[in-house]
């Protein structure tokens, strides 16, 4: 499908906080710059607990309305291309209704527990498969799974681009507490207090959200603590704030997949029971602790655990390095281009991109070594087992490269690989002998576009290079003579400040 207009449907307050409303409003950026008019379904705090909605096209819920598709419906002035439901308290009943304005249905969902009936279901839990869901989706349903569709704000891919090989401790541990814009059961302040009882030097960043309700609580102890610290409210500039600190206490919902993306341990105190999924997969990826709930653990417990952390320079760089792989940022813009109709094959198959994984270094070595691939290679012989190997990971770890398996339905037909190179990403890309002259080239460098809308992109290709002279021209790149091929940003680099 084109870009249509789409309505979002969520709820934010002080007691259940804006990790549902932030995560949309990161789509709908991603969405409204790729043409999508977006606007919001709401419940009236939200506006006061998120500001950025007050610039925006709401639909106020009432209370006794907040679970009614059907008074949404009537609210709805024209039938909306897509509805998209982010909202525990509302399941297959709902979104059955909503049918009735809206041409497809979309759910936002990390539980895993409710009845769904959508066309595409989004679950950015770590590890996710379809099967998760089992009965509890129809079997049309597209479900997007897994922490690569986690829906990270613009901001945190870019800053990815620029961190530094190994990470590099001062003196002071820099510590980040950031538990939820408005932390209503008051983590924060346990966070403090067991900070007290780390003898090693550090240095603390609280941020909060101005509707916070503890914020004046947290100001006042503030002389009192042992170890410099500031409080910052409603801060825009997060993925900075985040990448500037060595070690996060945090809660385990839309921000622990932010630190992993910056590569930045994490130490996760459990505040609803909608973050165990994800506290639980990243503790046993080794990219986080959690020693559960904030409300069952003692000043001097935490403290106790903090101390070992922050001592253990290696076991911090270790933790960040393993968080690093997870996700990378690009989660919004592979949900918003799902959401479109997908480029198909000459074959009619759709085509698509997933990232690379270690699972897929043999059937890579194989298009490796065919004569065809090999033939305009940068080395024209192909790599020993060994260094293959060390290079897919290499691909994987490095935060300044982005590669995909290219898709031909299900079936992996090829790779494309961006390589960050200060101003613009170099590309590369190979097909799968098989799949030659299926048109499947053309379609995943325009899908790999749509990830980094924001940047250049070049190709160099060998003057004898024919074919790929011909595949980059027909994509839409510029020759910058003698064999470069270059491709202007397709969007504006302003930040949305939603």
């Amino acid at each position: 499908m084109i870009a249509g207009t789409a309505l979002f449907r969520f709820d934010a307050s002080a007691t259940i906080g804006a990790g549902h409303a932030m995560r949309c409003l990161t789509l709908a950026q991603v969405m409204a710059a790729r043409g999508w008019h977006v606007r919001f379904a709401v419940n009236e705090e939200a506006m006061m607990v998120v500001r950025a909605l007050c610039d925006q096209v709401c639909i106020m819920m009432p209370p006794e309305f907040a679970h009614d598709a059907s008074w949404l419906g009537a609210r709805v002035k024209n039938a909306v291309d897509l509805l998209i439901v982010d909202h525990y308290a509302l399941d297959s009943a709902f979104e059955r209704d909503a049918r009735s304005f809206a041409r497809r249905v979309v759910a936002i969902d990390d539980l895993g527990e409710r009845r769904h009936d959508v066309d595409v279901l989004i679950d950015a839990t770590l590890g996710g498969q379809a099967a998760d869901y089992g009965e509890l989706v129809p079997e049309h349903t597209l479900c997007l799974m897994g922490a690569h569709y986690a829906l990270l704000r613009p901001a945190f891919a870019r800053k990815r681009h620029y961190l530094p090989v190994s990470r590099e401790f001062g003196d002071r541990v820099r510590v980040l507490v950031s538990l939820g814009a408005t932390d209503p059961g008051n983590a924060t302040a346990l966070a403090l207090e067991a900070l007290r009882h780390v003898n090693s030097p550090i240095s603390v960043t609280v941020v909060l959200g101005s509707v916070a309700p503890h914020v004046r609580e947290i100001r006042e102890c503030l002389g009192t603590l042992p170890f410099p610290c500031r409080v910052l409210q409603d801060v825009v500039e997060m993925a900075e704030l985040v990448a500037s600190h060595d070690l996060v206490v945090g809660a385990s919902g839309m921000s622990a997949w932010e630190r992993c993306c910056l590569g930045v341990a994490s130490l996760l105190l459990l505040t609803a029971g909608n973050q165990e999924r994800s506290a639980r997969a990243l503790r046993e990826a080794g990219a986080a602790h959690c020693p559960g709930y904030a409300s069952a653990q003692s000043e001097r417990q935490l403290g106790t655990l903090l101390q070992d952390i922050i001592r253990d320079k290696d076991g911090l760089r270790r933790m960040g390095e393993k968080a690093l792989v997870l996700c990378d940022g690009l989660g919004a813009f592979r949900v918003a281009s799902a959401l479109e109709s997908q480029p198909l094959s000459r074959s009619g198959v759709a085509i698509g991109l997933r990232p690379l994984a270690l699972a897929d270094s043999a059937q890579i070595l194989e298009w490796q070594r065919h004569p065809d691939t090999r033939r305009y290679a940068r080395q024209p012989q192909p790599p020993d087992l060994e260094t293959h190997d060390r290079w897919i990971r290499s691909r994987i770890s490095d935060p300044r490269t982005i590669s995909n398996i290219i898709l031909c339905g299900e079936a992996p037909a090829g790779l494309v690989t961006l390589q960050w190179q200060g101003e613009h990403h170099e590309v590369s890309i190979f097909v799968s002998p098989a799949y030659k002259r299926q048109g499947l080239a053309v379609a995943a460098l325009e899908l790999v576009r749509g990830l980094v809308p924001d940047d250049c992109l070049v190709a160099e290709v060998l003057e004898a290079n024919a074919a790929s002279h011909s595949l980059f021209r027909k994509a839409g790149y510029r020759l910058s003579p003698p064999r470069h091929y270059v491709q202007a940003p397709t969007s504006s680099r302003k930040e949305q400040t939603w």
